[in-house]
């Protein structure tokens, strides 16, 4: 497929937006957790359960996202998103009954996950033709972090200190995500035809999906994605060993915190996209980010605990975040080189997310608990099973990820 360079791009830059703004409304309660107790008048508790809800949906729906868009393609499901989730956004505007609240989250995690997240990445990867494919996921989570900067802070002038700017922001969110589908329609046409196959042979079949599940690569980068993503987790746990080893301030920890989970992210994805065109393999990228990170890790474990040492652990912390940003921008593009036909690319991502999100349900609580005893003080100890943990999942991330560049070569070696 040979498109121009500016449609490529603007491309990337849609679905880049579109992540974040399809996951404003689910994962509210982050953000505007306080004016949302006024408008819906209930507790915190009540709140953080929404996401529990939508969670719940969205584990289960991974895989069933993965089968649909090879059967339908990626682009009646994904405008179908775009159009549900625009209603939903505006429905939860005008509706303030928690009990409609809830009903509408059980709905965010079908129009988000099961009809959006295998969608999104499949348009990814075929964005720019197979072979860009590590170069499109790159780009595009580089805009994602992009989107998130900007979406968000429109959001926070709009919806303010109190509850009554929950309404015009849902609302303004509502135009913003009707304008990514409409973009979305007319710059991805022709995304659900697959390079090399006529129409009889490019249709679904459901052998496919036995295939797909016989391939050794798939198991190999799902657990790949699992070990960088479980990896991520566990360094939420930053933030506290900064304030209570090295004395930096809740402020500063929090502003750190931002470059960590957001802002490296604009030049990390960019940055190991240069490494995989230099190395000619995205696992090859991989295995070499998680052993360098392996290093950094090493040497936040071992720097002197003292409030001397704060600017070196907080360099420390950014460059692991760093290597971790850039390896989530890019750890999808090892689908080709797994072994994967784009014909079951769907249900390849759905499967890979099912084993590398299931994390989410038990990781946090994990690892918040290695750090904290059980009056919820902090005991820093425990930094060192964390630490221990982090090494577990690289070795993991380097184990899985030299198997799937052996099978990259294997594939290479039967095509001649």
């Amino acid at each position: 497929m040979k498109i121009s360079q500016t449609k490529y791009f603007a491309r990337l830059i849609v679905l880049g937006f579109a992540n974040p703004i399809i996951y404003v409304l689910p994962y509210l309660y982050y953000t505007w957790g306080n004016q949302m107790l006024g408008r819906y008048h209930t507790n915190l508790t009540t709140l953080a359960g929404l996401v529990g809800i939508y969670g719940i949906i969205a584990l289960i729906t991974y895989l069933p996202s993965g089968i649909l868009v090879d059967i339908f393609g990626p682009k009646r499901l994904s405008i179908f998103s775009y159009i549900a989730t625009t209603v939903l956004i505006l429905l939860s505007a005008f509706v303030t009954n928690i009990s409609v609240i809830k009903i509408i989250y059980i709905a965010l995690g079908l129009t988000t996950i099961l009809t959006f997240w295998s969608p999104w990445i499949t348009s990814i990867a075929r964005a720019g033709g197979l072979e860009n494919q590590t170069k499109s996921f790159g780009f595009t989570y580089t805009f994602v972090g992009l989107g998130g900067i900007i979406v968000n802070t429109i959001l926070v002038k709009i919806i303010g200190n109190t509850s009554s700017g929950i309404q015009p922001g849902l609302i303004v969110l509502a135009i913003i995500t009707a304008i990514i589908g409409i973009l979305y329609a007319i710059l991805f046409k022709d995304i659900d035809t697959i390079e090399g196959e006529d129409d009889d042979s490019s249709k679904f079949k459901f052998s496919r999906v036995i295939d797909a599940i016989k391939i050794p690569g798939l198991w190999y980068a799902a657990l790949v994605v699992f070990a960088f993503y479980a990896l991520l987790t566990t360094t939420s746990v930053f933030n506290q060993l900064l304030t209570n080893t090295y004395g930096m301030s809740n402020e500063q920890a929090s502003f750190v915190a931002v470059f960590r989970t957001n802002g490296l992210g604009l030049i990390a994805g960019p940055a190991l996209v240069f490494v995989v065109t230099r190395f000619k393999s995205t696992a090859k990228t991989l295995l070499t980010t998680a052993i360098v990170e392996a290093v950094f890790v090493a040497a936040i474990m071992l720097l002197p605990k003292s409030s001397s040492y704060v600017i070196s652990a907080m360099v420390i912390v950014l460059v692991i975040a760093f290597f971790q940003l850039g390896a989530r921008a890019i750890y999808f593009g090892q689908i080709g080189e797994a072994g994967i036909p784009d014909q079951i690319l769907g249900t390849a991502s759905g499967l890979i997310s099912l084993i590398a999100y299931s994390s989410d349900i038990y990781m946090p609580k994990l690892v918040a608990g290695m750090i904290t005893d059980k009056a919820g003080n902090i005991v820093t100890s425990g930094y060192h099973t964390v630490y221990m943990l982090q090494f577990g999942l690289l070795a993991m991330a380097v184990v899985f990820s030299l198997l799937v560049w052996r099978e990259s070569k294997k594939n290479k070696a039967s095509l001649g």
